[in-house]
């Protein structure tokens, strides 16, 4: 196993299996920190010879202590690993016994770079030297190594990244994410989309591979919001956008029109592993066949997205999905997401608010249930917030959101049972509602 361990640490980058849900840092002016490991690396060099970019070839370091080697869409060992910071190296173990050690890795930061140094066959042998970066193509001096030009030698920077209490921020914004769902639907993954923010100020758009867009940005971690430039003209603004950290997830509002407020939000959920969370692998293995399912599930979540920025931005949670739609936090058809749903009237952008309110609750296809996020005593992972209305009788599944953003492909039976626990109502009840998007109990049967 060690030699195995060795020839792949030669040969993957560092992607995270498990990105923490963060809020945000409790200094909101130091800019985010870089020198951890955790997140997406790409081996660039190592041996002294400059590595390919199209094998697919990346490590996972899960904060949960365990590192998986990827090659493509395989992981091809899984280890666990323990970082001493003050010592500057990480030991990489078994994962289910520390004791057995497998390869301990000097580790340090230059020029953004992660730099791993480590001797195979013990202290006489010549150390071996893995240069790795947060993006595919590298820094300057691995694309100039590509081209055949010569670069000068890697300076040796001081090992680790300081005291052992000097623990670094991850929720950063900085580093790589790949798109999973945009505007509602599913992001195709034979068309991945990886979104880059480098600490020089630039965000690198790739597409299959392929750079489809770099420009500038600036980042104001207090009211975390990125502003992205048109042809990196700081006085040409090109969007806004608002960014959370959910569910292992990073969350952008993007404002693409940014003179006004919610019409033009598209709401993007990344992640800094290419396969997304266990929702979106879910998704992706029922869509042949259930495509409706992940339509309508992304439809739902990006609901509870807008009610989470009407809960940041007012200060409580919102009553109704009116509120969100009058407070221009979605667009209205995003508010009645049901395969047979009514058609928005044509003149509803001339209507008085109430009457804009009552007309989206009264035609939402699924359920608002307020949850008091404020309460300490409430679990919101356990608390449904958003759930569909069956479409028809034969639908068999149905989707719920719950208080702390994740959602859940439920039988009939088991949504039946979950929903009637914590609101006393049965689901055939619910179908039954006059305003499902306020939450407004169904009368009462005879």
């Amino acid at each position: 196993m060690k030699c195995h361990w060795m020839r792949l640490s030669l040969l993957a980058a560092l992607v995270v299996a498990a990105w923490p849900a963060l809020s945000q840092s409790d200094k909101p002016d130091a800019p985010a920190k870089e020198d951890t490991v955790l997140g997406t690396w790409y081996p660039q060099v190592a041996e002294g010879d400059i590595l390919p970019t199209d094998e697919g070839l990346r490590i996972v370091f899960g904060k949960d202590g365990v590192v998986t080697v990827y090659e493509g869409d395989d992981d091809e060992d899984i280890e666990g690993y323990t970082i001493d910071k003050k010592n500057g190296t990480i030991t990489i173990h078994d994962e289910d016994d520390p004791a057995d050690i497998e390869v301990v890795l000097k580790y340090s930061f230059v020029d953004g770079m992660l730099v791993l140094r480590f001797k195979e066959g013990g202290a006489d042998e010549d150390e071996e030297v893995v240069e790795l970066t947060r993006n595919l193509e590298g820094a300057d001096r691995h694309k100039k190594m590509r081209k055949g030009e010569d670069v000068p030698d890697l300076p040796r920077a001081a090992e680790g990244a300081g005291d052992a209490e000097d623990l670094p921020e991850e929720d950063t914004i900085m580093g790589t994410w790949y798109v999973q769902v945009m505007e509602g639907e599913l992001a195709d993954p034979e068309e991945q989309i990886r979104i880059v923010f480098e600490k020089t100020g630039t965000v690198r758009v790739f597409e299959s591979g392929n750079e489809d867009d770099v420009t500038k940005f600036s980042h104001d971690k207090e009211q975390s919001k990125i502003t992205i430039y048109e042809d990196n003209d700081p006085t040409d603004v090109e969007a806004i956008i608002e960014y959370s950290f959910i569910d292992d997830m990073l969350v952008m509002k993007v404002n693409d029109d940014p003179g006004r407020r919610g019409d033009e939000v598209v709401v993007i959920e990344m992640t800094r592993n290419p396969e997304g969370t266990k929702d979106h692998q879910a998704l992706r293995e029922k869509q042949g066949g259930q495509a409706s399912y992940k339509k309508r599930m992304m439809q739902l979540r990006q609901l509870y997205h807008a009610a989470m920025s009407y809960y940041a931005d007012q200060g409580k949670v919102p009553d109704n999905l009116g509120d969100v739609v009058v407070g221009k936090y979605i667009t209205p058809e995003s508010a009645v997401p049901k395969p047979t749903q009514d058609k928005l009237p044509r003149d509803f952008k001339d209507w008085k608010d109430q009457a804009k309110r009552d007309w989206i609750n009264q035609h939402a296809g699924c359920v608002y249930i307020k949850v008091d996020l404020t309460d300490p005593q409430i679990d919101s992972s356990k608390m449904i917030a958003i759930f569909e209305i069956p479409a028809d009788k034969e639908q068999d599944k149905l989707i719920l959101v719950f208080g702390d953003g994740h959602s859940e492909l439920l039988t009939y039976k088991e949504a039946d049972r979950e929903i009637s626990k914590q609101t006393g109502h049965t689901l055939k009840q619910w179908s039954k509602s006059p305003s499902p998007g306020a939450g407004t109990a169904p009368p009462k049967e005879d």
